[in-house]
């Protein structure tokens, strides 16, 4: 059985169908009870196909949401999933920043700002950083398609101005190099650089390439340049990451209370460890307060799947998965719990990406 065939089995589940009409209603409130472990990935699967608005889970911390989102690849990789993280390597506080998250930050704010649907997956310490408004992004990103007529010394200008370092072989974001008619830019909205070349003043080929053997991956009609939009912009102010997303936008989580306590948390300890007045009130300009949160996820429709529950008035959907029983590599317990279950009635589905496992 592959994963489209497994997750037909799903989709002609009653509750399933009953989810997404609920989902569909503007500022709905939604309580799934009964759903665990990999059951949630494939109903967040089922609702990204179900509806055309963009999904955002929000989970309790970094290493859930890797997992989560790794689910996702898993078992619909031709959906647009994509992972938004802290700009840190641990939380803002310690202020240790994290190119790759800076980059995966900036691919999401793109994609969004270009109103496709997406599946975000975050987390609290993600959230806690407020973003670029949509107008700044427009304003910072550089657009270059095959076939525009533009000079070379006109792009450099633009990566000058905006805060690229031209160095002679690119190898990380913020950096860019000019050999003869080619132009290799590392952009903050790219996981890999792009290698322009031109034909005279025309953009002749938009590639992808890698960074340690230098050959090309990816051919592309139109990129977008952008700069670390995750520093201080003059004049840029900065909004929540709940405000940039499209209002009609599902959020989910697990335990709502618990992610904005971790919010307030950052906020909180960033603020106090502020030497003076001018670097607190640089904090507060950056930062969004788990008090903020609350308050603004209550215009969004909210599906809760955890055990605790923050909304009083949620429409309750009862399912009734069990997580999965602790075998510790003994198959002759695992042999008994297949068995017992066959007996009962139920049908075994053994699952694994793993080809040794299976």
């Amino acid at each position: 059985m592959d994963r489209k065939e497994f997750r037909k089995l799903f989709e002609k589940h009653e509750l399933t169908d009953q989810l997404c009409q609920l989902v569909n209603t503007p500022g709905e409130k939604v309580h799934l009870q009964g759903i665990v472990g990999s059951a949630r990935s494939i109903l967040c699967c089922l609702l990204s196909t179900g509806i055309t608005e963009t999904l955002v889970v929000c989970l309790n911390d970094r290493e859930e949401a890797s997992y989560f989102y790794d689910d996702l690849n898993t078992l619909s990789p031709e959906a647009p999933v994509l992972f938004f993280p802290s700009s840190y390597k641990r939380s803002v506080h310690y202020e240790t920043i994290e190119q790759e998250n800076i980059i995966l930050r900036t691919d999401v704010l793109n994609q969004l700002k270009q109103q496709k649907q997406l599946l975000i997956v975050t987390y609290p310490e993600a959230l806690v950083e407020k973003v670029i408004s949509g107008e700044g992004l427009s304003s910072h990103t550089f657009q270059v398609s095959k076939g525009d007529k533009l000079s070379i010394g006109f792009i450099n200008e633009v990566l000058y101005e905006y805060g690229f370092d031209r160095v002679d072989f690119v190898y990380e974001p913020g950096q860019y190099s000019i050999r003869g008619g080619i132009v290799d830019i590392y952009s903050f909205a790219s996981e890999d650089p792009y290698r322009i070349d031109f034909f005279g003043d025309e953009v002749d080929t938009i590639r992808t390439f890698n960074i340690d053997d230098q050959i090309s991956k990816e051919s592309l009609s139109q990129i977008s340049i952008i700069p670390n939009i995750q520093e201080n912009i003059d004049g840029e102010e900065r909004i929540s990451f709940l405000d940039f997303i499209p209002g009609n936008s599902m959020l989910l989580f697990n335990d709502i209370q618990l992610i904005a306590d971790q919010m307030e948390h950052n906020f909180s300890q960033t603020i106090e460890k502020a030497e003076n007045e001018e670097e607190r009130k640089s904090w507060f300009d950056k930062l969004f307060s788990g008090k903020d949160f609350v308050s603004d996820i209550n215009r969004f429709t909210c599906v809760e799947f955890g055990q605790k529950v923050f909304f009083e008035h949620s429409r309750i959907i009862a399912f009734h998965t069990a997580h999965q029983p602790v075998f510790n590599k003994n198959f002759d317990l695992l042999a008994d719990n297949l068995i017992t279950h066959q007996k009962e009635g139920y049908t075994n589905y053994i699952l694994s990406t793993n080809v040794s496992q299976t």
